[in-house]
């Protein structure tokens, strides 16, 4: 494989978005702590991001831009998964799927099925 560091956008979306699921588990560790004086102690190495042109760059303002953790390969994240065992009745949906991908509206309609079926039923995709 390259050395290539890429870059993982559902992730970055994640670590932005805190009301996600998965948010505090994205969040990078502290690169500021209390010592053991009293002194509030700074990794200036881990701080900032690389820009757009490959330089690292601290932003003081307290708004991250970039990802700060640096990863080879992405990671297979785990979501929670909703199943129904024994649904008493099925919706289905039939996505246009444009381009053989699902587009915000096929995702739209299926969110909206899911929240018509409730905790009894199940969402069917054809």
């Amino acid at each position: 494989m390259s050395d290539i560091i890429r870059r993982d956008p559902r992730a970055e979306w994640i670590a932005r978005n805190r009301l996600h699921p998965l948010h505090a588990a994205m969040q990078p560790a502290s690169a500021s702590w209390m010592g053991p004086n009293g002194v509030l102690r700074k990794n200036v190495h881990g701080l900032g991001f690389i820009g757009p042109n490959g330089i690292k760059r601290i932003d003081r303002s307290g708004a991250q831009q970039g990802g700060t953790v640096k990863r080879a390969a992405s990671e297979q994240v785990q979501l929670p998964l909703h199943q129904v065992p024994a649904p008493a009745f099925y919706i289905c949906v039939v996505p246009d799927m444009a381009g053989g991908r699902l587009a915000s509206h096929d995702r739209d309609v299926l969110g909206l099925a899911r929240q018509l079926a409730g905790s009894d039923g199940a969402v069917l995709a054809v």
